[in-house]
């Protein structure tokens, strides 16, 4: 289980359209929290987000991160686009949101 009140390490990923960032828990090094994607609204639909993920998801690993966690909004296209990109259902949050993850 996550214990978000230890201290972290955030790292900000960013490609020409896009910025990620990640956490790192002391109390769990080996799992990683993407908290925030951003892609410039311009650029949506490009494979810019795609991409910044995927960069994130090498970063993490070389972390030694082995697993990710996300909070996204339940049965938004957020959630079904972290889905297609293999991340799956891990818990409710609460009514409007849910926790998915994904192992490296």
């Amino acid at each position: 289980m996550l214990k978000l009140e230890s201290t972290r390490t955030v790292f900000e990923y960013s490609n020409d359209h896009a910025r990620i960032w990640l956490e790192i828990y002391e109390d769990d090094p080996t799992t990683c929290i993407f908290t925030h994607l951003l892609v410039d609204e311009k650029h949506r639909q490009l494979g810019f987000g795609t991409q910044a993920l995927l960069d994130a998801e090498k970063i993490a690993k070389n972390h030694g991160c082995t697993t990710i966690h996300l909070k996204v909004k339940t049965y938004s296209w957020m959630s079904k686009w972290y889905l297609r990109m293999g991340y799956r259902w891990y818990k409710t949050a609460d009514s409007e949101y849910t926790w998915l993850t994904k192992n490296l």
